[in-house]
């Protein structure tokens, strides 16, 4: 599920800034259950990767759909 939701990351943030804040609750949500039973030795990479789509819902003014579809791209990779 962490991967389908970085995968849809330009649909995603597109949508609107709703959308993209949802998508960081459930890609934290997601992520502290997964975190629970994989030891990654990314840890706090990934961890501080979804720290930054929180960084970028908080003012929704200011959202950048391409900013945060990139923030939501990086950490794909990192879930291997």
């Amino acid at each position: 599920m962490l991967q389908r939701i970085a995968d849809d990351a330009e649909n995603i943030a597109l949508a609107d800034e709703r959308a993209a804040e949802q998508a960081a609750m459930a890609m934290d949500s997601l992520y502290i259950a997964y975190a629970k039973d994989a030891r990654l030795a990314n840890d706090a990479e990934i961890r501080a990767a979804i720290n930054v789509l929180f960084q970028q819902v908080e003012n929704p003014s200011a959202y950048n759909a391409d900013q945060f579809a990139a923030a939501l791209r990086r950490i794909r990779p990192m879930l291997h």
